[in-house]
């Protein structure tokens, strides 16, 4: 699933719209997003084979597909910006 920045809107509370983003948020999988998701976490779990913090997810810029580990629960996006988590992007064992 990929948490795309421009899903929710903030509002007011008195306008009664919850302040917090729902916790499921709709699926926009773009494979070439989710592709450059998991080139970033290869590339990352390679270059930093010693490094012992996992991140939470990657953060890939839709326009320039340019991305990163991150490592907070609730990562701030900017607009163009979508966040893959790494539970996306680690293959299921049976």
């Amino acid at each position: 699933m990929v948490y795309p920045a421009n899903q929710w809107v903030l509002q007011p509370k008195e306008w009664g719209v919850p302040l917090n983003p729902p916790d499921e948020l709709p699926s926009f999988v773009d494979s070439g997003l989710f592709r450059t998701a998991q080139l970033i976490y290869r590339e990352f779990q390679t270059a930093r084979p010693d490094f012992s913090k996992r991140p939470t997810g990657i953060v890939v810029d839709r326009v320039s597909h340019r991305g990163k580990p991150v490592f907070t629960q609730n990562p701030a996006l900017l607009p163009t910006e979508d966040f893959v988590p790494v539970e996306q992007l680690e293959p299921k064992v049976h």
